[in-house]
């Protein structure tokens, strides 16, 4: 996920699939409601486990990450920056 102040870009990855989709989502309750919505769709009933990368710069991820949490799915950090590491190893 990458993390902006008003939306956030998702990308859904499955097993057997590099990309399964990628959507926007609006940093509102509505928003973030739709969000755990369109994940949970590729979970098989909770079959599948759930991993949530994201940025977690200046607190725009908040309060979603503490909703991933409460879910039970694993959340990773990112550093914001990692565009500017992955230009460095070229």
């Amino acid at each position: 996920m990458d993390v902006g102040i008003q939306r956030h870009r998702v990308a859904v990855g499955v097993p057997g699939q590099r990309l399964a989709c990628e959507f926007d989502v609006d940093h509102t309750p509505e928003g973030l409601a739709a969000f755990f919505r369109q994940v949970e769709t590729y979970t098989r009933g909770g079959d599948l486990p759930v991993a949530v990368v994201m940025e977690g710069y200046n607190g725009h991820a908040r309060p979603l990450d503490a909703q991933v949490l409460a879910r039970g799915w694993r959340l990773f950090n990112v550093h914001n920056l990692k565009r500017d590491i992955v230009k460095s190893c070229g």
